[in-house]
């Protein structure tokens, strides 16, 4: 109980914190939209700042590790803050691309910080618990988000003020905590070519996630926008989709612990397939079928990523462990940044629609080729380790359980 106590403050300020986030990722779209800026000049932005969440959660760990996880953390957020009011002082492209990345950069120090926090204070017979506990903060700030755009305006400063207002009430929840600073491993990462060569189907996984969220939380806004959706109809699809991830994670998980891990992707992207293309048909207009898809559609796509990571791992050491992670988070922030600049440049060309067809696509892709290594005769490699559930595109994963048999 007393470790639990010791929860109470990093699981407030995990909450404060991606609220504001969310909050800022989702109404800026819109934002710049209404200012005259085009899909391509806003998915520029959206991969800057994707591009910034690789770059901090894969560099930058030894600041964390020189000055503490708490100083970090308000270090952090007041880049974030900075970052989130001032280009709206500049108001141009330059400023907007250059301001995000570095709003980027310091969400990925501050994942390093929150997921290091809950690893310190449990251990593997409790670990998943503990961080159950971020992911379910995590989750319900994500989900509550996008309902504060019914505030005001999408294209007033109030989003500004409210994001700036949730990111420095999570700094002052942690500040005044007290207690044991976590220790970070030392930064390591195997080469691109090498996972490739020991998981094609971790790495290929991982990267098609990366495109599909970042396309999906970046441009789904911009397209729900052009069908004449209210606010709180696009707030309400938006908390639909992550809200899906929310609720999809715990027993995907538990299954892909149970079974082939790449069985359960393959069925992950039959859904997410037959999900997207009745997308299509319903994305016209607010509907109960319509949010039913894009529920769907979240927990399909946010679920692969773990899964990807978890597959990996079963093949490797464990000393090779964390190594093989960072390297797959770089994968996955490759995807995270090709993902708004592809699919905005197919949304000039084709429409709206060319969001759920191109990531249907990339679904179909993964599930073929994972039909096809399973028919070239591999050996099915039975999960090794525990699944475990993390926040998407964060830098630092749960430890694993010890290693039985390396394939």
């Amino acid at each position: 109980m007393s470790k639990l106590h010791q929860l109470i403050s990093p699981t407030l300020s995990s909450f404060l914190m991606i609220t504001g986030v969310t909050l800022m990722a989702v109404a800026l779209p819109i934002y710049l939209e209404n200012l005259g800026y085009s899909k391509i000049m806003i998915g520029a932005i959206a991969a800057s700042y994707c591009a910034g969440m690789a770059y901090g959660s894969f560099k930058i760990e030894p600041i964390v590790t020189s000055v503490g996880h708490i100083r970090s953390f308000c270090a952090f957020i007041s880049i974030m803050v900075v970052s989130v009011l001032a280009p709206v002082i500049f108001d141009n492209f330059f400023s907007w691309f250059i301001f995000r990345f570095f709003s980027g950069l310091a969400l990925g120090g501050l994942y390093v910080v929150l997921e290091s926090w809950f690893l310190s204070i449990g251990d593997k017979k409790n670990s998943g618990l503990y961080l159950s506990i971020y992911m379910a903060a995590l989750g319900l700030g994500s989900s509550l988000a996008p309902f504060f755009m019914n505030i005001h305006s999408v294209g007033a400063y109030t989003i500004f003020i409210i994001t700036a207002i949730f990111l420095s009430a999570s700094s002052a929840t942690l500040s005044l905590k007290r207690g044991p600073v976590p220790e970070i491993g030392e930064h390591s990462v195997m080469t691109i070519s090498d996972l490739f060569k020991i998981s094609k189907i971790g790495v290929i996984g991982c990267i098609i996630s990366g495109f599909m969220i970042s396309s999906m939380q970046s441009l789904l806004p911009l397209i729900l926008t052009h069908q004449q959706f209210s606010t709180a109809e696009i707030s309400i699809t938006l908390a639909a989709l992550i809200f899906g991830n929310f609720c999809f994670q715990y027993p995907v998980g538990y299954i892909s612990d149970k079974y082939d891990r790449r069985n359960v992707m393959q069925v992950m992207c039959l859904i997410g397939i037959i999900a997207y293309l009745c997308a299509i048909l319903f994305y016209t207009q607010f509907s109960i079928l319509y949010l039913l898809c894009i529920f769907i559609i979240g927990g399909c796509v946010f679920s692969l990523y773990p899964i990807a990571i978890s597959f990996t791992c079963d093949q490797i050491e464990q000393k090779d462990i964390m190594k093989a992670i960072q390297g797959l988070l770089l994968v996955y922030g490759a995807g995270s940044v090709l993902g708004p600049l592809a699919i905005s440049f197919a949304l000039k060309f084709f429409g709206s629609v060319s969001l759920f067809l191109i990531n249907g696509s990339f679904l179909g892709l993964l599930m073929f080729y994972i039909i096809r290594s399973k028919m070239l005769g591999k050996k099915n490699i039975e999960p090794v380790h525990t699944h475990n559930i993390m926040p998407t595109a964060t830098s630092i994963i749960p430890e694993l359980n010890d290693t039985e048999e390396v394939l």
